[in-house]
């Protein structure tokens, strides 16, 4: 099978293209199995839409090099960042705590300082690690993927949990949000925004792609 384009598209920028997916990539993601045999997972809700869901994530190499980055530096027993972020976790309420969890980790993401991918890395877009995060703060996706390795740590299920590239319709920018599951409704955790929200209660965002460690859902058009 030829390599499947990348479609990891860049948060936190002002759109100058139409959000478009491969036509490639689309037609292999309408397979309904996996690559072992077993069901495709259903497409959940989010922000009401439906996704098509995909087990393969080989097309995005910056969240995977995230969080090879993220699973290399935390093995190093020498590394400074690795001994704060247990701390900056275990400070943490655990995923009994529910929404008191989402709020703590909502809040103490939030207070990082907002930084450009240019200013930050040298590069257009960069997708930093938890650890690289703590350490030098980051620009939207940054947040989304600390607040999600940060719940997982803390015992939220990955498979409840999307991080999600979206279109502001009222910005007309691409921003990234991290999405969680709770009673069968999706919440956001957003850089931009203290309150947590139900998925639905924000119209103006329009997903593009949604994505965790097992796969990535499609929603465009």
């Amino acid at each position: 099978m030829a390599p499947i384009p990348v479609v990891e598209q860049r948060p936190c920028r002002r759109r100058a293209l139409p959000r478009l997916i491969p036509l490639a990539l689309a037609a292999i993601m309408l397979s309904t199995t996996v690559s072992d045999g077993t069901a495709m997972l259903p497409s959940p809700l989010l922000f009401g839409t439906d996704g098509v869901y995909s087990p393969d994530l080989r097309g995005f190499r910056k969240w995977r090099g995230a969080l090879d980055r993220f699973a290399r530096d935390l093995a190093d027993p020498a590394s400074a960042d690795a001994d704060a972020w247990r701390r900056f976790v275990a400070a943490l309420p655990g995923a009994d705590a529910g929404p008191a969890l989402f709020e703590a980790v909502n809040t103490a993401v939030n207070g990082r300082r907002y930084v450009t991918d240019p200013v930050n890395w040298g590069l257009g877009d960069y997708w930093a690690s938890p650890l690289e995060f703590l350490r030098r703060s980051g620009d939207c996706e940054d947040f989304a993927v600390a607040k999600y390795l940060a719940l997982r740590d803390r015992g939220v299920p990955a498979d409840d949990m999307r991080v999600v590239v979206l279109d502001d319709l009222q910005l007309g920018v691409t921003h990234a949000v991290l999405a969680v599951r709770r009673d069968a409704a999706f919440y956001v955790l957003d850089n931009q925004q203290s309150d947590i929200l139900p998925a639905d209660a924000i119209p103006h965002y329009q997903p593009i792609y949604a994505i965790n460690e097992q796969g990535w859902w499609n929603y465009g058009e």
